[in-house]
């Protein structure tokens, strides 16, 4: 039975990034990103953890994991986001959705054909951004993202768990799946993808004290 894709924020709590692209390879996912499918490598969950982060703009490159399910291969970043800055071209030719949560903020987000369809926030889904920001409304009230009216129910001050919400609408829309058991404990091909936003740490600007000769 398939596992969707709704136990996410129960399993990694906070930074993750997932771009799904449909009817490509793993292999033809990596190449879209800018990396090379013959230097992937087996990594678990715990050996990108152990790799740590780097700067505000994170580093050169980042750890992306590879997987595929139903129609859709898939991109998994762990502390990273990549795939956000890199949506539009992926979906050259196809589709493309992504699903993140960056800590403070959450992100849903579709691409055709190399561009942004539409991206929002859950519970700011009003204000969505792209070429068609409406293209899904139906789904997404039918989902409960959006009241009849195209209200979210935040602006009407109606409680609701608006990040599940989005991943119930994603899942059931684009029938998404991700596999649980080897995302959490096993172990998926992995590639060092390209950083576009990564900028290198300034060297210290501290002024060179004079060296004091000695009196005697």
């Amino acid at each position: 039975m398939p596992d969707g894709i709704l136990w996410l924020p129960d399993a990694f709590k906070i930074l993750y990034c997932v771009v799904f692209v449909r009817g490509v390879t793993e292999e033809e996912l990596a190449r879209r990103l800018g990396a090379d499918p013959a230097s992937a490598v087996p990594m678990t969950w715990a050996d990108v953890d152990t790799r740590g982060v780097g700067s505000y703009h994170g580093m050169p490159e980042e750890v992306v994991r590879l997987g595929s399910a139903g129609d859709w291969a898939f991109a998994f970043e762990h502390r990273s986001s990549v795939g956000y800055r890199l949506l539009a071209p992926v979906s050259n030719g196809t589709e493309a959705v992504l699903v993140a949560d960056f800590h403070l903020t959450r992100a849903f987000a579709y691409a055709q054909h190399g561009e942004v369809v539409t991206r929002f926030e859950p519970g700011m889904e009003r204000f969505a951004a792209g070429t068609d920001p409406r293209r899904w409304w139906p789904e997404m009230i039918e989902a409960g993202l959006l009241m009849p009216d195209g209200r979210s129910p935040a602006e009407a001050n109606i409680s609701a768990d608006y990040d599940r919400d989005c991943l119930r609408f994603a899942e059931s829309t684009f029938v998404l799946d991700l596999p649980r058991e080897a995302l959490v404990h096993g172990t998926l091909s992995s590639v060092l993808v390209p950083n576009p936003e990564y900028v290198p740490p300034r060297p210290s600007r501290m002024r060179r004290q004079p060296m004091r000769r000695d009196p005697r």
